[in-house]
């Protein structure tokens, strides 16, 4: 995660500038159904913010083949959220919260943790061309269970 989604003034610049031009935009790029999970992540971090400004967009990212992943990626808010406090904390406070309370048993190592994790925090939509929600590999589905 990069330190920049952190400060706010160069996310509310990023989205003035993606509200300003996105009918520019959708006629020469496809950065808003490609790279909205970016886009998002801003949302994520900064909720009270700049809700007002992604909300103008989300049109923008919506499609045929991004409608469904669009869909899920804004009900993984919270989580998303969650997984970018975690990158966010010195590392010795992350094996402290895996052991203690706010781990509750949960292994940050495990192929099932780290699977979700790099899903949510992808910056790039349609990467492995599945939905990891509604996937139907069972050995994907096993690892996540």
């Amino acid at each position: 995660v990069s330190v920049r989604y952190r400060q706010q003034l160069l996310a509310m610049s990023t989205l003035l500038f993606l509200t300003t031009n996105t009918s520019k935009m959708l006629l020469h790029t496809p950065v808003f159904p490609k790279y909205y999970p970016a886009i998002i992540k801003l949302l994520a971090w900064h909720p009270r913010t700049v809700a007002s400004e992604i909300l103008p967009l989300i049109p923008a990212m919506v499609g045929p083949t991004t409608f469904m992943e669009l869909f899920h990626t804004l009900l993984d808010l919270p989580l998303t959220a969650a997984f970018m406090e975690q990158y966010d904390r010195p590392e010795e406070s992350m094996a402290d919260a895996q052991f203690g309370r706010a781990g509750q048993g949960l292994d940050r190592m495990a192929p099932a943790f780290k699977a979700v994790q790099q899903y949510v925090m992808r910056n790039e939509a349609g990467i492995g061309g599945i939905c990891i929600w509604e996937t139907r590999d069972e050995a994907l589905l096993s690892m996540i269970r």
